[in-house]
């Protein structure tokens, strides 16, 4: 146990003990930082942390327990650990070709945990926010079991990383941000995707609002639910991928759209662009409708698909492809489609 403020370091040994060593550091100290070196604890081994103070542990191979240190907590692993986390902000690295497997349970929403370095990380039951450098391989599943009220996590990463929607749901809120690739699985709970830059790849499972980010965004739809999708952070010439057998209302879209959605209602509303395609693929249940009202003298809609589809459009020039069924509305109708 340290208290003291100054420069305290510690080098574990496992003294050539047979079988699992543990050991326990605490720091109180009200600033300064402890030193812990891992020195010769192995796989197997565990280091607990507790304390308010700070913590910083090098070349960790052991297994990390630090749920009751509540001061911030610097991490280089160096091997294939486990990691639980403490209540204060967290900083863990990790090599290349060698894994990370956090447990964020303790990590209070918006707190911050980072993670960077070669390796690769498995972070499960985050409440906190998450910032991601890390090359290897990434996941991270989000817990809101222990919040009260809603639940709002952000998410930044330069790195492709996939998060899993865990329990967070219906009222709470992930936020996206950054340029790396990111995957969402399970969403049930709203996303907002506004600053980031990225590929966005997205599979709902429930009644959720999307609003997307500048980069190329592909979103499924479970049967039954409905995906609410703001895309005006795209830009024209960027494409918006739509998929499954549920409901999307889209609004604001200047990218070009391709859906092979089919089961559920469609809905798309358009803004003022200079071209656009909207391919609306084979599918020919549920409804579509598009809101081309937006666009204006010499805009140009291009529409593609089979299925019916009911259009507003009062001045944008409208060419229909000759697989669709109908349109309706438009001035002007170019190519193989009624006018």
């Amino acid at each position: 146990t340290s208290t003291s403020t100054g420069t305290v370091a510690v080098t574990l040994d496992d003294d050539g003990l047979s079988g699992a060593v543990n050991a326990t550091i605490t720091n109180t100290a009200a600033s300064g930082t402890l030193t812990v070196a891992n020195g010769t604890f192995a796989d197997g081994d565990t280091l607990t942390l507790a304390g308010s103070g700070a913590i910083s542990v090098t070349g960790l191979a052991a297994n990390l327990v630090a749920t009751t240190a509540t001061g911030v907590v610097t991490v280089a692993a160096v091997d294939d650990v486990s990691i639980a986390t403490g209540e204060g902000a967290t900083t863990i690295s990790e090599t290349t070709g060698k894994t990370a497997t956090v447990n964020a349970e303790a990590l209070v929403d918006g707190t911050l945990l980072t993670t960077s370095g070669a390796g690769n990380f498995t972070v499960t039951n985050l409440l906190g926010d998450l910032t991601n450098e890390a090359t290897g391989t990434v996941s991270v599943a989000l817990d809101g079991n222990d919040a009260v009220g809603d639940v709002g996590v952000t998410i930044t990463s330069s790195e492709a990383i996939t998060v899993a929607n865990g329990t967070v749901g219906d009222g709470d809120t992930v936020t996206l941000v950054g340029a790396g690739a990111f995957t969402v699985t399970g969403l049930a709970a709203d996303l907002v995707v506004t600053t980031a830059t990225g590929a966005v790849s997205v599979a709902a499972v429930d009644d959720v609002s999307i609003t997307t980010g500048s980069g190329a965004t592909t979103i499924s739809e479970t049967a039954g639910k409905t995906a609410l999708v703001n895309a005006t952070a795209m830009s024209d010439g960027g494409t918006l991928t739509l998929s499954g057998a549920g409901g999307f209302t889209v609004t604001g879209l200047q990218a070009d759209l391709s859906s092979s959605a089919d089961g559920g209602a469609l809905s798309v509303t358009t803004a003022d662009v200079a071209t656009q395609t909207i391919a609306l693929g084979s599918g020919t249940t549920g409804t579509r409708t598009v809101n081309a009202t937006a666009m204006t003298d010499n805009d140009v809609l291009t529409l593609t698909g089979s299925g019916a589809l009911t259009l507003s459009s009062d001045d944008a020039d409208v060419k229909a492809a000759s697989d669709r069924k109908s349109v309706g509305e438009g001035k002007r109708v170019a190519g193989g489609g009624p006018r």
